[in-house]
């Protein structure tokens, strides 16, 4: 059964696109079929890959179009296949455009196209990943609305605190309608500093907070210029350094999610 896992935080820079890309490769590296979807206007995961999205001539902007306009949509229309061992749906800033359609449109199915996307391709996978935009605009909704489960990256910093709390309201008023279904796998901090005071005080006052609504990943995701370096060379952090702190964390976060789809 393939498992749907929006990666979302509307706050930008806690390593969404970083963590959508390393826990695909990771599963990748344990067997899994994995397709990996950029729903962010920005085409982070699709650069990130090594692709130019403007260059490319068929991407999620295309096939939601599509799927709108009742035509035609085969499971492997648009995809990438990547040398890391999974595929890709590329994404660019024609999503904008697509976006605004969306928050426009009065048809009580927009907020369902996506799903009618992974619903085509879902039984080609073992786990699909949604990397969201820094927004809770129609394309992340979208995104909830077809997935299964949610993971949310957070910094240990109280901005990314604030940011988590309006996905929450957004997770909630979901759950009413769209997708009732939908579930918080877990937050997962990145970004980690181990030996600041402050890092170590933070984490143990959200956990404390929220340990009885929330899932916390037992890994941490450390703070390595790895992970830069990785994103210059159009790689993960996995290929760039197997060896490094940061993927290590990746391939135990892999480990986390599989033993908690085996339960």
């Amino acid at each position: 059964m393939c498992k749907i896992i929006a990666i979302a935080n509307q706050k930008g820079g806690v390593g969404k696109t970083t963590s959508t890309l390393n826990l695909g490769v990771g599963l990748v590296r344990k067997g899994y079929r994995v397709l990996l979807i950029d729903a962010d206007p920005q085409g982070s995961l699709t650069i990130g890959c090594g692709f130019e999205p403007d260059e490319i001539d068929m991407t999620l902007n295309e096939i939601m179009r599509n799927i709108i306009d009742n035509y035609g949509v085969e499971d492997h229309d648009g995809l990438i296949r990547h040398d890391e061992g999974f595929d890709l749906m590329p994404g660019n800033i024609k999503l904008a455009d697509l976006e605004m359609s969306l928050a426009m449109s009065k048809s009580t199915l927009r907020e369902y196209v996506l799903k009618g996307y992974i619903n085509i391709v879902r039984e080609n996978y073992d786990y699909i990943l949604i990397d969201c935009a820094r927004s809770l605009g129609m394309l992340v909704v979208n995104a909830l609305t077809g997935a299964d489960s949610v993971i949310i990256p957070m910094i240990p910093c109280k901005s990314s605190v604030d940011g988590v709390q309006q996905l929450f309201r957004t997770i909630a008023l979901l759950r009413q309608g769209f997708n009732p279904n939908l579930k918080i796998e877990g937050i997962l901090f990145t970004m980690y500093e181990s030996r600041t005071n402050f890092t170590r005080e933070f984490i143990k006052l959200v956990t404390e907070t929220y340990k009885n609504n929330l899932n916390f990943f037992q890994t941490f995701i450390p703070s390595s210029i790895d992970v830069r370096n990785a994103t210059a060379e159009c790689e993960s952090v996995i290929k760039y350094k197997s060896w490094g702190k940061v993927s290590k964390g990746y391939l135990q976060l892999a480990d986390e999610i599989t033993l908690e789809n085996i339960a």
